[in-house]
């Protein structure tokens, strides 16, 4: 009798990572590959689509190669993606474009356009959501649309990253609700379908819109060419997914309102979930995955891919762990804890996206700044920064949350930085809030792998599975001194980016 496993696959920013887990929850296998993050142009942020498509089938084929689990013991997949991460595409499928995501900042026009032509209360009223520039699709369909006129034209649906995956799979062009509400296009309260009012004003021809879908809904079935490709049975079903917070506060067990989860990957995003779409201005606003619950997200543009940055610029830190034959990321985690809470002065500013930061402050001109520096600042100094700024910047969030009456008791943390008890440890310091440490730490995946299964019957009451399957492992509290000590940190923080705001939009100028 064959066996029941469920695949989760999820696009993030800098990996696409594809795991296999049993009924149980019990993980069978995980593989990951890595891909760059483009920038073409200065102002750019984009991914090949085409580089995802050779991850997905040199990974889905690995997986079964490393595993011994014959293709028929896969019950259903399901992708999840980074969002927003919009891809023209032919009838056919074949990108039109890169992928272009939240990093992006060349659709500032188009949002400042959208801000006239609608204004933020009637996309609010409407989507669910503010206009931003490079937080939602919109704006980028409509920088599209200006940039390349011809390309517009001839694309046949935008999609997302697992929307783009899963019409590779199944030849159905869709896209899941948690995606569709980051799009400022669709009715994301309760009527959850494309407004023809946002299009038509827009002038965002809404056929070039795919089907949108439950994120629990089959969207198809794999097909003859996917299987050949990949290995994958025919026939097996493909369920449609979300975007990846919401998977990964499926993958912690944050579906309860109030329950808070923190996703730490290349980005950093906030979500909290809650019982009716009563939504503040300034969150980003969604679907849930669950059925009748909706998220708040409030996103910092660059955390885990700052440290990446700093890996990369400060090259002493992959030499050294090249000769030690260690990784090169612990090996900075463990330089970092020699230097003090507050790392020596120096204040470190999240903000070193093309598209500058989303939540709290909404500034697509804000630059990232390392500020304190003297010739006796060491490299671990640096390090230890940009981990507590990571923290200040999720303390910010939550204030903004919290300023809504809606509180944050303690907080679920899923992704890679979740892996580092030394970065937990800093991030329940700076805000003052327990986290928790659940199952697994590659929730995203987890959560996707879960919704394949609630969408095909192996699971008949989601939220009964999620509490059967996810559980606490870990509680770390404050420290009292710690945080008294990032207390005053936390204000220069803010201090700080205040005072640069204006210089930051005049050196875009």
């Amino acid at each position: 009798m064959s066996r029941q496993l469920l695949l989760g696959v999820d696009i993030g920013g800098t990996r696409m990572k594809a795991g296999l887990f049993d009924t149980e929850g019990r993980q069978v296998v995980l593989r990951h590959a890595e891909y760059p993050i483009l920038h073409p142009e200065p102002l750019a942020g984009e991914h090949s689509a085409k580089n995802w498509l050779f991850s997905f089938k040199r990974l889905v084929r690995g997986l079964l190669q490393v595993s011994n689990v014959h293709a028929s013991d896969i019950a259903a997949i399901s992708v999840d993606c980074l969002c927003p991460s919009l891809i023209a595409v032919k009838r056919n499928g074949s990108p039109l474009t890169n992928s272009i995501f939240f990093m992006d900042r060349r659709s500032i026009a188009e949002a400042n356009w959208m801000e006239r032509k609608i204004g933020s209360r009637k996309s609010f009223v409407t989507a669910g959501n503010r206009i931003a520039h490079s937080a939602f699709s919109a704006p980028i369909m409509l920088w599209v649309k200006r940039k390349y006129p011809k390309i517009f034209a001839h694309t046949y649906k935008f999609l997302h990253g697992n929307g783009f995956i899963e019409r590779y799979l199944t030849d159905q062009f869709s896209m899941d609700w948690t995606n569709a509400s980051l799009t400022l296009l669709f009715e994301t309260r309760a009527r959850r379908r494309w407004s023809d009012r946002l299009c038509n004003e827009l002038g965002i021809p809404i056929e070039k819109l795919p089907e949108v879908k439950p994120p629990w809904d089959v969207v198809g079935e794999v097909t003859q060419l996917a299987s050949r490709e990949t290995g994958l049975a025919q026939g097996t079903p493909v369920v449609a997914g979300g975007a990846d917070t919401a998977t990964a506060a499926l993958g912690v067990g944050a579906i309860e309102n109030g329950d808070a989860m923190e996703d730490g990957g290349t980005a950093t995003k906030l979500a909290v979930s809650i019982a009716e779409p009563n939504f503040p201005i300034d969150t980003l606003n969604r679907c849930h995955v669950v059925p009748d619950r909706w998220l708040l997200i409030a996103a910092s543009n660059t955390t885990g891919s700052l440290l990446r940055w700093l890996k990369d610029l400060l090259g002493t830190y992959q030499t050294e762990a090249n000769r030690l034959g260690v990784d090169v990321y612990k090996l900075m985690l463990e330089d970092a804890k020699k230097s003090p809470p507050g790392a020596n002065g120096i204040i470190v500013l999240p903000y070193f996206a093309p598209g500058g930061e989303r939540s709290p402050i909404w500034d697509p001109y804000a630059h990232g700044v390392i500020f304190g520096l003297t010739l006796a600042s060491h490299r671990r100094d640096i390090v230890r920064a940009v981990l507590e700024a990571t923290a200040y910047a999720l303390k910010d969030n939550i204030a903004m949350i919290e300023k809504h009456g809606i509180n944050v008791s303690d907080i679920r943390l899923s992704g890679g930085q979740a892996r580092s008890e030394f970065w937990r440890a800093i991030k329940a310091d700076v805000t003052g809030k327990p986290v928790k440490l659940t199952r697994r730490v590659e929730a995203t995946v987890f959560g996707t792998a879960i919704l394949a299964g609630f969408g095909t019957g192996v699971y008949t009451d989601l939220r009964r599975t999620v509490k059967e399957l996810v559980k606490v492992r870990e509680t770390r509290e404050p420290t009292h001194n710690s945080a008294h000590i990032y207390g005053g940190y936390y204000g220069a923080f803010k201090d700080i980016y205040q005072k640069l705001r204006p210089d930051f939009e005049r050196l875009y100028a």
